[in-house]
């Protein structure tokens, strides 16, 4: 089982205690990684930077709004709609489900959501929803090479899609299908975009390079260095050899009496005369931590997500900034595409779905100072009116109350000016 409870690959990647990727139970030399999802599996570093922007996006409210003409929204309570998103398979939530959605979105740069059908037709009538792994599913078009770009309608381009699962083969109709794709440049032949896959590819493969090596060091501390046969030790053909019986006595001497641990020796004690060549040489030299926040900046950039997120040198209130900012120009957007898209998909037409993170609590905070300016605005323009340098249609204006069809005195009394 893969992530969050489904199997993403097939492949069993591990690293053994040497350091070396095995798959399959074969030792490779190289980080040749051909999915998305191996990269996210075996990289701690990409993995720490998509789950959190994942559990950021995830970690809305699902909330339902009955649109009220001429006045403010009306928030809806315990409708089926809400209750059914709320629970939207028997494992998982909407939140979760869209999260995996965005997880495809970068692994293939598209996702696909499957409505179970229920006893009526239409996708509001689905009794589940559950996110399918991008790489099983095909799209199957209504004609041979159809020009996309020639289109009006999704039901003109597709007929249907086909899942390949665990020795199974679903087809799907197209209106009970959620397919989401990111913004790209083309489409490929199955109407999948572009993903990210290629581009940080490199900076995964130094990553776990970097990791590698730091492993070696930390184990084995490297090549440290050679004994060698002394030169003062030879006889009438010159310097004496080390014997092969002398290098395993040796070796085996080594592994079992010298090392770190307790009890054990830093020195060795030869039987034959040797000489020590050192080998060893400085960490810092190979600048293994900056090249590694490097291809973690990399990382970032290209996920969209801060690099200051994750630096523990950020002052605290410097964070808070940080995170409102990311929410509100990465996270509040995207969901709220998200939401429009679902509104449509259930054919709701007197309300809408909305994912509100006001309970974050950086937002909160955005939220408190916002509301003191506009305590600090209301309190200023009130004494302005007082001493009447501006008329009660200026004030009404100023403070946003511009429609008559609101009862302006339900907001405001003048009589208690």
């Amino acid at each position: 089982m893969g992530l969050w409870g489904y199997s993403l690959v097939k492949d069993k990647i591990v690293t053994n205690s040497d350091g070396v990727v095995v798959i399959n139970g074969e030792s490779v030399d190289s980080y040749d990684f051909s999915t998305f999802e191996q990269m996210y599996i075996e990289c701690p570093y990409l993995r720490s930077i998509l789950d959190y922007k994942m559990q950021c996006f995830g970690s809305f409210k699902l909330k339902q709004f009955e649109i009220v003409k001429d006045g403010e929204d009306k928030e809806l309570f315990n409708t089926p709609i809400l209750n059914y998103l709320n629970q939207a398979n028997p494992f998982d939530s909407i939140n979760r489900v869209l999260m995996m959605g965005m997880f495809y979105e970068f692994a293939y740069g598209v996702s696909y959501i499957k409505g179970v059908r229920g006893l009526r037709q239409g996708f509001e009538n689905t009794k589940a929803l559950y996110c399918l792994p991008s790489d099983l599913v095909e799209v199957r078009y209504r004609e041979n090479n159809p020009n996309v770009y020639n289109k009006f309608l999704i039901s003109e381009i597709i007929d249907h899609y086909q899942f390949t699962g665990d020795n199974t083969v679903e087809i799907i109709d197209s209106d009970y299908m959620f397919h989401s794709d990111v913004s790209s440049l083309r489409y490929d032949s199955n109407l999948k975009c572009d993903s990210i896959f290629t581009s940080i590819k490199g900076s995964v493969e130094n990553l776990m390079y970097i990791q590698q090596s730091r492993g070696v060091l930390t184990r084995n501390r490297g090549a440290l260095g050679m004994l060698s046969p002394s030169p003062n030790n030879k006889d009438v053909l010159g310097v004496v050899k080390i014997g092969n019986e002398d290098k395993k006595a040796i070796y085996e001497k080594y592994k079992k009496l010298y090392g770190l641990k307790a009890g054990q020796s830093t020195i060795i004690i030869p039987d034959v005369p040797m000489n020590w060549q050192a080998m060893t040489a400085n960490i810092k030299d190979l600048m293994l931590d900056e090249g590694s926040l490097h291809e973690f900046y990399v990382l970032c950039d290209a996920l969209s997500v801060p690099r200051s997120i994750f630096d523990d040198k950020t002052q605290f209130n410097n964070q808070s900034s940080i995170q409102t900012k990311f929410y509100n120009d990465t996270i509040i957007p995207y969901a709220s595409e998200k939401a429009k898209t679902l509104t449509k998909k259930f054919n709701l037409k007197d309300s809408y779905l909305k994912f509100d993170y006001s309970h974050i609590s950086c937002l909160q905070e955005d939220l408190k100072t916002k509301e003191d300016v506009e305590s600090t605005k209301t309190t200023r323009l009130t004494e302005l009116y007082k001493i009447k340098a501006i008329n009660l249609g200026e004030l009404k204006k100023e403070l946003g109350y511009v429609t008559e069809t609101k009862d302006f005195k339900t907001y405001y009394n003048e009589t208690a000016i």
